[in-house]
């Protein structure tokens, strides 16, 4: 379809997305020094894999709105709204309870968890399809695996906390401690909510996403949606970035400060009213 956006107020984006990961860059290796060295070396390997992660997605994000490719743009739109509210509900769990807790519940509880569910599905693709891609071997080795697993008195542990990372327990545990943690991340989660529930029939195929296409058959409406996507991503990205610093900041307070820098590099300087076909649109 070309480039659609208005040039100035993409400019305006790239620009920011480049000024805030030069903060970044500038500042990271020394904090994952100071992660590593100190006793939240975990938390810290946590943020870091985030900040990686959702630079791959906010760079291609920003390619595809570039582009007014507007399907795609949705489909990784939701996906970096799902690592933003992991996340920060990661943060959240670090900063009111001042210990590792959630680490080990990510990693080892909820990994192993997508674990025995990734088995599980590789034993049904062999049944179903009656398919020899797994041999009579690696069937019981899969399944001697699933079954210890199983029969360990941890393996409650990991149905609990893989619910814990899902996407209601997030917004039940981040709302219901929104007053014990005090950053400038609140607004933005209040916003990407319901986009994340929209944007669901776009990532699975379903009939939803055909009717909101045609709401992009007008012009406008496809313009203010695809500046959405890429300034929300923007947003999502700074606040993944800032958490980072201000985790870090309880190891040295000079980070606190790196953190606003992040913040406020991501201001758009021709940020455009939208008002107007904000409501319109809808």
């Amino acid at each position: 379809m070309g480039e659609i956006i208005d040039k100035a107020f993409l400019s305006d984006i790239y620009d920011a997305n480049n000024n805030i990961k030069e903060i970044f860059k500038a500042n990271f290796d020394e904090l994952a020094k100071d992660f590593e060295s100190s006793s939240i070396a975990n938390i810290g390997r946590i943020m870091a894999v985030f900040c990686l992660r959702t630079e791959f997605i906010s760079e291609a994000i920003y390619y595809l709105c570039k582009m007014a490719n507007i399907y795609s743009a949705n489909i990784l739109f939701r996906s970096l709204i799902e690592h933003f509210l992991k996340q920060q509900y990661i943060f959240f769990r670090y900063a009111i309870e001042q210990n590792e807790k959630v680490c080990d519940e990510y990693y080892k509880y909820y990994g192993n968890y997508e674990y025995i569910h990734y088995i599980n599905v590789l034993k049904k693709n062999n049944e179903i399809l009656e398919s020899r891609e797994l041999n009579d071997n690696e069937l019981k080795f899969l399944n001697d695996i699933v079954s210890e697993i199983k029969k360990n008195s941890e393996f409650e542990i990991m149905k609990k906390c893989y619910k814990k990372f899902q996407y209601i327990e997030i917004l039940k545990y981040i709302y219901g401690n929104l007053k014990k943690v005090e950053q400038e991340n609140i607004p933005l989660l209040k916003l990407i909510i319901p986009e994340y529930c929209r944007l669901s029939s776009f990532v699975h195929a379903g009939p939803q996403a055909e009717l909101q296409l045609y709401k992009y058959m007008e012009k406008d409406n496809l313009i203010y949606s695809l500046e959405n996507i890429a300034e929300t991503s923007l947003y999502m990205r700074a606040g993944i970035l800032s958490t980072t610093f201000l985790i870090g900041s309880s190891i040295n307070d000079k980070y606190i400060e790196i953190s606003r820098e992040i913040i406020k590099a991501a201001e758009l300087k021709n940020r455009q009213n939208k008002n107007e076909l904000n409501s319109t649109s809808k």
